[in-house]
């Protein structure tokens, strides 16, 4: 009757063992580390179910502001594994020249349904796995268009493509006298029709000068408090209707203040570029500064 009981006890206590065991071990793996959301919830209550899709309430936000939290604890209840955790603000560093994280005091809770039992542990981790992301394929997913170009160069293999510097303009040797400016070739006679290029490159300054509706952006409260200030410079496309497309970050400022960049400078609208009475596309770069 003795070793029934004992073995009746031990049966009982097993998800307990099971439990601190899988606890433990998650852990090991996420407390003071750094995450990325997989989706930028602004929110501070951030709900999964046991699958870890997301069945909360709560808005997105800039990748800077809102996708970047450092882990400080984790604890497995019978019914939910719950993280707490702290945001980082991404700003960018002019002597690395990249975005870096600042540990920020916004506090934010996640909890994810669990159940106790076998395999608890790996269906926890592969929740876990689909709520952070977990390669560069996935970040680049998860990125909006156009900070999808400035993430490639960052995580290249290629040290020398980890500088975000400002394209070199096009023309012989890269050299700016070889922009096309109005009206012409860098040579200044006339271009044949036939040899009329699809699309152009040409400086800030020109296309400054085609400018006819201007938005301006909101230096955003959070970024001001961050005391996060730079340059954000952009690549655009002007269409042969004067509207911008194919905006992508080059150069980043950080702390949500490039998604507002973006947000208004996709607004802007200019006069078509003609070269030899065609319409042609041009390509250039936009500089919005904020400066505190």
């Amino acid at each position: 009757m003795k070793h029934l009981i004992l073995i009746s006890l031990l049966l009982a206590s097993h998800p307990v063992f099971a439990g601190d065991a899988a606890q433990e071990h998650l852990r090991k793996q996420y407390v003071n580390s750094s995450q990325t959301l997989n989706k930028f919830y602004s929110g501070n209550y951030l709900k999964y179910d046991s699958d870890g899709n997301f069945v909360g309430n709560s808005d997105t936000g800039p990748w800077t502001v809102y996708g970047e939290l450092l882990i400080d604890e984790l604890n497995l209840k019978s019914d939910k594994l719950e993280i707490q955790a702290h945001r980082a603000i991404l700003v960018y560093d002019r002597d690395r020249s990249r975005l870096v994280g600042r540990p920020w005091r916004g506090f934010v809770i996640l909890e994810i349904a669990t159940a106790t039992g076998p395999g608890q542990l790996a269906r926890l981790r592969a929740a876990l796995q689909h709520i952070f992301v977990n390669s560069r394929d996935e970040m680049l997913a998860a990125l909006p268009d156009y900070w999808r170009s400035y993430y490639t160069k960052v995580t290249s293999t290629d040290p020398a493509a980890t500088t975000s510097k400002p394209p070199t303009p096009s023309g012989t040797n890269g050299r700016p006298g070889n922009e096309t400016q109005p009206g012409g070739n860098p040579s200044g006679s006339p271009t044949p029709l036939s040899e009329v290029p699809r699309k152009l490159r040409v400086s800030s300054g020109v296309a400054e000068g085609l400018l006819t509706k201007k938005v301006s952006p909101t230096y955003l409260p959070i970024a001001k408090a961050a005391h996060a200030q730079g340059d954000c410079i952009m690549q655009a496309t002007i269409g042969k209707d004067g509207n911008l497309s194919k905006l992508s970050i080059i150069q980043p400022v950080g702390a949500g203040l490039d998604d507002e960049a973006v947000r208004a400078v996709s607004q802007w609208q200019y006069r078509p570029y003609a070269l030899q009475g065609q319409l042609v596309e041009v390509d250039t770069t936009i500089t919005i500064r904020f400066h505190l």
